[in-house]
Parts: C-alpha cells; sequence; structure tokens
C-alpha cells in the first residue's frame, strides 16, 4: 500500500511523482499514463477499504472501461535541444531551450566526481527547476549507492522547492 496515501476532505489522495518517461515533448502526461496513475490509485484505495495485503489476487474485480475529457488543449512552442560540447569520457553540454546543461565527470580518489552546472535563461524557474535538478541527481547517488530508490514523492520535490 501507498506509505503516504490518505483520506483527507472526503477524498483519497494517493502522492504520485511524474516521471520523465511519463511526460512528453510538450511537457504534459499522456492520456494512457494518466490512465496508468488512476488505476494505482484505485487499487490503493480498495486495500484501504478492505485492508487487504496489496496483492493483485487482493483485487476481484476489473475496470472495464475508462474515460477521460480534458478542458484545455496545451499549447506550447515546441523547445529546441543542441548538443554544444560531446568530448567522451569527460564531458557534455546541451542547450536546451535557452538553458545550459553541462556534466564534467573527473577523477576523485578512487570514484568520479560529476559536476553538474545548470546556466538559466530565466531567474523566475531556477527554484522549480533546481528543485527537480536537485532531486534527479540525489536518485543518481541512491542507484550508484545501491540504495532502493524513493517512492514517487511529489512531496519531496515541493519541500525542496520551497527552502
Amino acid at each position: 500500500m501507498a506509505d503516504s496515501a490518505r483520506f483527507e476532505d472526503g477524498w483519497y489522495i494517493v502522492p504520485w511523482q511524474v516521471i520523465f518517461r511519463d511526460v512528453d515533448a510538450f511537457g504534459h502526461v499522456n492520456n494512457a499514463v494518466y490512465l496508468t496513475y488512476f488505476e494505482w490509485a484505485r487499487a490503493q484505495l480498495w486495500f484501504a477499504l478492505t485492508g487487504a495485503a496489496g496483492l493483485p489476487t487482493d483485487i476481484g474485480f476489473i475496470v472495464a472501461r475508462a474515460a477521460i475529457d480534458f478542458k484545455l488543449q496545451i499549447e506550447m512552442e515546441p523547445m529546441h535541444g543542441e548538443m554544444v560540447v560531446f568530448e567522451p569520457p569527460s564531458l557534455l553540454e546541451l542547450a536546451w531551450g535557452g538553458d545550459r546543461l553541462r556534466f564534467e565527470l573527473e577523477a576523485d580518489g578512487d570514484g568520479t566526481k560529476l559536476t553538474f552546472t545548470v546556466t538559466m535563461d530565466e531567474l523566475g524557474k531556477a527554484t522549480r527547476d533546481g528543485a527537480g535538478w536537485h532531486q534527479s541527481l540525489e536518485s543518481l547517488g541512491r542507484s550508484l549507492a545501491g540504495e532502493p530508490r524513493r517512492p514517487n514523492d511529489s512531496g519531496h520535490w515541493r519541500e525542496r522547492r520551497d527552502r
């Protein structure tokens, strides 16, 4: 069962972190992915209501039909990305929209040091994007250390953003 799922003001809340593979080039979540989120939340609610252990066999019914009606079409200009510097195995720099992303690797004792630098074209997005990068790099660190992934938790991103 989702650790942070809860009833709140008549709703059952199941926090979920949208990850990179869930979004398209326009930054929005594909309809089929939304339905996956809803399926997860439905299962978590069922487990909470029935006290079930959370196994697939604990759900005795299926959803035969699901539909989503969207209120607005997303309209965004496409972003242009370009590899500016590529010097394997130690340097990669990308221009993405108006930002520059630079990944530098260098020997550091028995390991390797990653220096990640982002130069942003808009001051106002630094807090939001910085929190997202921080969370992504933390996830990379956990993976490299052989530690388990953090559960998808948008609250963790918000905590970093709001510091």
